[in-house]
């Protein structure tokens, strides 16, 4: 059978050759040589909750945004972390994955993802047991104009390299804008109040520990979002995980 399945491959890789997914030259990985080089990973010093890049000369463990405070309250989950800079070839794939069709990318995606996980992300964190990973839910009418939920099938390829189960533990209760057209405050409201655990899934998730999945972060305000909801169905610990992480022009754990 593995035979048979490996002549098939290569048949079809004659008849479509695959192709990196940063430059479209054939490459049988996510990445050809060239690109890979281009990226950036996401490495320490970093934010220990949102993950968050610091300056190098910054003595903080926290960024302003994950400082408990009278004024501000820091998010649900205990740590955010992403593999590469959301830009170049990891933006040029998450693009073709997510807008371009290109659902098949789903399982290289992953292995990057289980790499980066299975390397603490990178020495930054000290990676928890989870007991349920659960992917960003889509609202039902974006994901049937797309024909798949980016998160869901991410989620449903890693969670064997990483031996986490992988259940759709939350759904969106209102329709919202696309993200990508808002700045980062009305982002933060666009989401608000706008997932909630499916009642199904409470007693599942109870006093669990949740890996939440998603391909990019750009401010965060998604995954806070979510977390939020996930706690207040009982869960006793939030983590999230990312492909690519889009980071601002600022950076200090002071701005």
């Amino acid at each position: 059978m593995g035979i048979l399945k490996h002549v098939s491959q290569v048949a079809l890789n004659s008849v479509f050759p695959p192709r990196c997914a940063g430059c479209d030259a054939w490459e049988e990985g996510l990445f050809c040589e060239d690109c890979r080089l281009q990226l950036r990973a996401i490495e320490a010093p970093l934010c220990a909750v949102c993950g968050k890049p610091f300056d190098p000369l910054a003595f903080a463990s926290l960024c302003a945004e994950c400082r408990p405070s009278r004024n501000n309250k820091p998010p649900e989950f205990s740590a955010l972390r992403s593999c590469f800079m959301f830009e170049g070839p990891s933006r040029e794939a998450i693009h073709r994955y997510k807008y371009e069709g290109q659902s098949s990318l789903a399982g290289l995606l992953a292995q990057e993802l289980s790499g980066f996980w299975r390397s603490d992300c990178n020495g930054t964190l000290q990676i928890p047991p989870c007991d349920l990973m659960a992917p960003v839910p889509l609202h039902w009418w974006r994901a049937y104009r797309r024909g798949y939920n980016q998160s869901e099938l991410l989620a449903n390829q890693l969670s064997p390299m990483i031996d986490v189960p992988s259940k759709v533990l939350l759904h969106r209760v209102k329709p919202t804008r696309p993200q990508v057209e808002l700045g980062r405050d009305q982002r933060a409201e666009n989401v608000k109040n706008a997932f909630q655990v499916d009642k199904e899934m409470t007693p599942v998730i109870k006093e669990k520990t949740i890996l939440l999945i998603d391909d990019v972060c750009t401010t965060g305000a998604t995954l806070r979002e979510c977390a939020r909801a996930l706690r207040q169905g009982g869960a006793a610990a939030i983590y999230a995980l990312t492909f690519a992480r889009q980071i601002p022009q600022q950076t200090s754990p002071e701005k």
